[in-house]
Protein backbone atom coordinates (compact mmCIF):
# COMPACT_ATOMS: atom_id res chain seq x y z
CA UNK A 1 0.00 0.00 0.00
CA UNK A 2 1.45 3.10 -1.04
CA UNK A 3 0.64 6.79 -0.26
CA UNK A 4 0.67 9.85 -1.89
CA UNK A 5 3.71 12.72 0.41
CA UNK A 6 0.17 14.56 1.56
CA UNK A 7 -1.73 11.86 2.31
CA UNK A 8 -2.60 11.30 6.21
CA UNK A 9 -1.33 8.75 7.75
CA UNK A 10 -1.90 6.88 11.25
CA UNK A 11 -0.46 4.07 12.62
CA UNK A 12 -2.95 2.44 15.59
CA UNK A 13 -1.44 0.30 17.55
CA UNK A 14 -3.32 -3.11 18.87
CA UNK A 15 -3.52 -6.65 19.45
CA UNK A 16 -6.29 -6.64 16.32
CA UNK A 17 -5.50 -9.43 13.50
CA UNK A 18 -7.51 -9.74 11.12
CA UNK A 19 -10.15 -11.64 12.68
CA UNK A 20 -10.99 -8.78 14.54
CA UNK A 21 -12.49 -6.84 11.33
CA UNK A 22 -16.40 -7.65 12.68
CA UNK A 23 -15.49 -6.72 15.96
CA UNK A 24 -14.36 -3.27 14.84
CA UNK A 25 -17.12 -2.67 12.09
CA UNK A 26 -19.96 -3.39 15.22
CA UNK A 27 -17.74 -1.33 17.45
CA UNK A 28 -18.00 1.46 15.04
CA UNK A 29 -21.61 0.73 14.20
CA UNK A 30 -22.33 1.42 18.59
CA UNK A 31 -20.07 4.59 18.74
CA UNK A 32 -20.85 6.70 15.67
CA UNK A 33 -24.56 5.59 14.60
CA UNK A 34 -23.53 4.77 10.87
CA UNK A 35 -22.49 1.99 8.96
CA UNK A 36 -18.48 1.05 8.39
CA UNK A 37 -17.63 -1.60 5.78
CA UNK A 38 -14.38 -3.25 5.87
CA UNK A 39 -12.78 -5.38 3.40
CA UNK A 40 -9.74 -7.47 3.69
CA UNK A 41 -7.13 -9.28 1.47
CA UNK A 42 -3.92 -10.63 3.29
CA UNK A 43 -2.78 -7.65 5.63
CA UNK A 44 -4.23 -5.21 3.44
CA UNK A 45 -7.63 -3.73 2.97
CA UNK A 46 -10.21 -0.85 2.84
CA UNK A 47 -12.79 0.84 5.12
CA UNK A 48 -15.44 2.75 3.81
CA UNK A 49 -17.33 5.38 5.91
CA UNK A 50 -20.14 7.56 4.31
CA UNK A 51 -17.52 10.56 3.25
CA UNK A 52 -14.47 8.79 2.14
CA UNK A 53 -12.48 5.38 1.42
CA UNK A 54 -9.90 4.38 4.17
CA UNK A 55 -7.04 2.39 3.00
CA UNK A 56 -5.17 -0.29 5.70
CA UNK A 57 -2.13 -2.41 5.87
CA UNK A 58 -1.77 -4.38 8.99
CA UNK A 59 1.83 -3.74 9.79
CA UNK A 60 4.49 -5.65 12.65
CA UNK A 61 4.71 -3.78 16.26
CA UNK A 62 7.04 -0.79 16.73
CA UNK A 63 8.57 -1.03 20.18
CA UNK A 64 10.19 2.48 20.12
CA UNK A 65 6.85 3.57 20.38
CA UNK A 66 6.94 3.19 24.17
CA UNK A 67 9.45 5.97 24.35
CA UNK A 68 7.54 8.47 23.08
CA UNK A 69 4.45 7.65 25.66
CA UNK A 70 6.27 9.93 28.16
CA UNK A 71 5.94 13.22 25.56
CA UNK A 72 2.49 13.39 24.83
CA UNK A 73 -0.07 16.20 24.54
CA UNK A 74 -2.21 14.13 27.39
CA UNK A 75 -0.84 11.71 29.10
CA UNK A 76 -1.02 8.05 29.17
CA UNK A 77 -2.75 6.06 32.26
CA UNK A 78 -1.14 2.94 33.83
CA UNK A 79 -2.72 0.50 31.70
CA UNK A 80 -2.61 2.25 28.98
CA UNK A 81 0.88 1.86 28.83
CA UNK A 82 0.69 -1.70 29.59
CA UNK A 83 -1.45 -2.33 26.15
CA UNK A 84 1.17 0.19 24.43
CA UNK A 85 4.03 -2.19 25.36
CA UNK A 86 2.19 -5.73 24.64
CA UNK A 87 0.65 -4.57 21.02
CA UNK A 88 1.23 -6.82 18.60
CA UNK A 89 -0.11 -5.00 15.41
CA UNK A 90 0.39 -1.94 14.31
CA UNK A 91 -2.79 -0.90 11.54
CA UNK A 92 -1.60 2.02 9.15
CA UNK A 93 -4.56 3.73 7.92
CA UNK A 94 -3.89 6.51 5.31
CA UNK A 95 -6.80 8.50 3.95
CA UNK A 96 -6.01 11.20 0.82
CA UNK A 97 -7.34 14.76 0.85
CA UNK A 98 -8.71 17.00 3.12
CA UNK A 99 -12.41 15.67 3.69
CA UNK A 100 -10.85 12.72 5.09
CA UNK A 101 -9.67 14.30 8.32
CA UNK A 102 -13.18 13.97 10.36
CA UNK A 103 -13.56 10.55 9.07
CA UNK A 104 -10.52 9.59 9.91
CA UNK A 105 -10.33 11.03 13.53
CA UNK A 106 -14.04 8.99 14.19
CA UNK A 107 -12.12 6.09 12.71
CA UNK A 108 -9.64 6.59 15.33
CA UNK A 109 -11.98 6.70 18.05
CA UNK A 110 -13.60 3.32 17.13
CA UNK A 111 -10.33 1.59 17.31
CA UNK A 112 -9.66 2.99 20.64
CA UNK A 113 -12.92 1.80 21.93
CA UNK A 114 -12.37 -1.52 20.13
CA UNK A 115 -9.07 -1.84 22.64
CA UNK A 116 -6.31 0.08 20.78
CA UNK A 117 -3.61 1.53 23.03
CA UNK A 118 -2.69 4.19 20.39
CA UNK A 119 -1.91 6.47 17.55
CA UNK A 120 1.05 7.50 16.28
CA UNK A 121 1.37 10.26 13.69
CA UNK A 122 4.58 9.93 11.39
CA UNK A 123 4.19 13.37 9.70
CA UNK A 124 4.04 14.85 13.15
CA UNK A 125 5.67 12.44 14.79
CA UNK A 126 3.39 12.68 17.44
CA UNK A 127 1.78 9.77 19.83
CA UNK A 128 -1.37 10.03 21.34
CA UNK A 129 -2.96 8.87 24.16
CA UNK A 130 -6.46 7.03 24.31
CA UNK A 131 -7.85 9.77 26.64
CA UNK A 132 -6.87 12.54 24.12
CA UNK A 133 -8.62 10.56 21.10
CA UNK A 134 -11.57 10.37 22.60
CA UNK A 135 -11.65 13.90 23.84
CA UNK A 136 -11.07 14.92 20.11
CA UNK A 137 -13.39 12.89 18.52
CA UNK A 138 -16.12 13.94 20.37
CA UNK A 139 -15.11 17.66 20.52
CA UNK A 140 -15.27 17.13 16.29
CA UNK A 141 -14.35 21.17 16.06
CA UNK A 142 -11.38 22.58 13.55
CA UNK A 143 -9.75 23.29 16.79
CA UNK A 144 -9.60 19.52 17.54
CA UNK A 145 -8.20 18.70 14.16
CA UNK A 146 -5.42 21.03 14.45
CA UNK A 147 -4.54 19.52 17.71
CA UNK A 148 -4.99 15.71 16.95
CA UNK A 149 -3.08 16.41 12.76
CA UNK A 150 -1.32 19.42 13.62
CA UNK A 151 2.45 19.55 15.60
CA UNK A 152 5.94 21.91 15.41
CA UNK A 153 9.19 22.18 15.92
CA UNK A 154 11.22 25.16 16.24
CA UNK A 155 14.91 26.55 16.34
CA UNK A 156 16.98 29.76 15.69
CA UNK A 157 14.04 31.84 17.15
CA UNK A 158 11.39 30.35 14.98
CA UNK A 159 8.71 27.73 15.09
CA UNK A 160 6.81 25.97 12.15
CA UNK A 161 3.89 23.73 11.91
CA UNK A 162 3.89 20.01 10.47
CA UNK A 163 0.74 18.39 9.16
CA UNK A 164 -0.85 20.91 7.35
CA UNK A 165 0.12 19.69 4.10
CA UNK A 166 -2.38 16.50 3.87
CA UNK A 167 -4.67 19.23 4.43
CA UNK A 168 -3.78 20.54 0.87
CA UNK A 169 -2.46 23.79 2.46
CA UNK A 170 1.31 25.35 3.11
CA UNK A 171 2.73 24.99 6.50
CA UNK A 172 3.01 27.67 8.92
CA UNK A 173 5.79 29.23 10.65
CA UNK A 174 6.02 32.95 13.08
CA UNK A 175 8.75 33.91 15.30
CA UNK A 176 9.48 32.75 18.80
CA UNK A 177 9.16 36.60 20.26
CA UNK A 178 6.69 36.32 23.38
CA UNK A 179 7.84 32.71 24.57
CA UNK A 180 7.13 29.19 23.05
CA UNK A 181 3.55 28.71 24.48
CA UNK A 182 2.23 31.58 22.73
CA UNK A 183 4.14 31.08 19.04
CA UNK A 184 2.58 27.45 19.13
CA UNK A 185 -1.41 28.46 20.08
CA UNK A 186 -0.41 31.47 17.64
CA UNK A 187 0.29 28.60 15.24
CA UNK A 188 -2.56 26.53 16.46
CA UNK A 189 -5.22 29.21 16.17
CA UNK A 190 -4.67 30.22 12.33
CA UNK A 191 -4.52 26.23 11.57
CA UNK A 192 -7.46 25.77 13.14
CA UNK A 193 -8.95 28.86 10.97
CA UNK A 194 -7.32 27.44 7.80
CA UNK A 195 -9.09 24.00 8.18
CA UNK A 196 -12.49 25.46 9.04
CA UNK A 197 -12.38 27.81 6.02
CA UNK A 198 -10.71 24.71 3.99
CA UNK A 199 -8.57 26.85 2.40
CA UNK A 200 -5.26 28.94 3.42
CA UNK A 201 -5.15 32.64 3.71
CA UNK A 202 -3.95 35.00 0.64
CA UNK A 203 -0.86 36.76 0.73
CA UNK A 204 -1.09 39.65 2.78
CA UNK A 205 -4.12 39.08 4.88
CA UNK A 206 -4.22 40.33 8.38
CA UNK A 207 -5.26 38.52 11.16
CA UNK A 208 -6.42 39.82 15.14
CA UNK A 209 -5.09 36.94 17.53
CA UNK A 210 -6.13 38.10 20.53
CA UNK A 211 -4.81 41.47 21.79
CA UNK A 212 -2.13 41.44 18.57
CA UNK A 213 -2.50 42.58 14.93
CA UNK A 214 -0.50 39.52 12.50
CA UNK A 215 -0.19 39.00 8.79
CA UNK A 216 0.28 36.03 6.75
CA UNK A 217 3.11 36.60 4.00
CA UNK A 218 4.24 34.10 1.46
CA UNK A 219 7.49 32.23 3.48
CA UNK A 220 9.39 30.73 4.72
CA UNK A 221 11.27 33.88 5.90
CA UNK A 222 13.33 31.54 8.62
CA UNK A 223 16.21 29.25 8.31
CA UNK A 224 14.61 26.31 9.46
CA UNK A 225 14.83 22.99 7.95
CA UNK A 226 12.27 20.24 8.91
CA UNK A 227 14.07 16.65 8.31
CA UNK A 228 10.26 15.38 7.30
CA UNK A 229 10.67 16.57 4.18
CA UNK A 230 6.89 15.36 3.37
CA UNK A 231 6.12 18.41 4.74
CA UNK A 232 6.12 21.78 3.30
CA UNK A 233 5.35 20.32 -0.12
CA UNK A 234 2.62 22.91 -0.82
CA UNK A 235 4.94 25.66 0.42
CA UNK A 236 5.36 27.66 3.18
CA UNK A 237 3.68 31.08 4.53
CA UNK A 238 5.04 32.80 7.26
CA UNK A 239 2.80 34.71 10.24
CA UNK A 240 4.45 38.22 11.03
Amino acid sequence: MKGQPDDFVLLVTHEFTAASSDYIRDTHAESWQEELNLSLDAETGVVALPEVTINFAIDPPIPELMELAGHTPEPFGASDLVLLGRHTTVWRLLGSGQFAAWPLMRLASTFIEAGASAVFIPRTRRLHSPRAIRRFAIDATPDAMANFFVAAFDGDGWMRTRGLTPFRMPELETEIDAGHNAAYFRLMDVAAAMIANGRAFDDGTSLTIGPHAHKITTGPRSTLTDELTINGIYGVQALL
